[in-house]
């Protein structure tokens, strides 16, 4: 598993969810919204994802001080890009 990254994400997804998704693990390819609130668009999905895991993260320490100066913006951003489906959204 390459810790810190999204691949290691995906597996962790799938391992969790794999009994209850048929999309565990995968990169959703729709768009999703929760009520007004409408998630990152599939389109840039990739990109972002990408983007992600070329931070600084070979080692415990420098993945702490990343996820700390940035805490706001990486749960922000987390929650905007909603990597996964989910049932309970609707699908745009």
């Amino acid at each position: 598993m390459e810790v810190g990254t999204f691949k290691a994400l995906s597996e962790i997804h799938y391992f969790l969810f794999r009994n209850i998704y048929e999309f565990a693990g995968k990169i959703r390819d729709v768009n999703i919204a929760k009520g007004d609130f409408k998630f990152a668009p599939r389109i840039y999905l990739e990109q972002s994802l990408d983007y992600i895991d070329k931070l600084p993260q070979e080692n415990f320490d420098e993945i702490i001080s990343s996820i700390s100066t940035n805490c706001t913006f990486f749960m922000s951003f987390a929650n905007f890009l909603h990597s996964f489906e989910k049932d309970i959204f609707e699908n745009k």
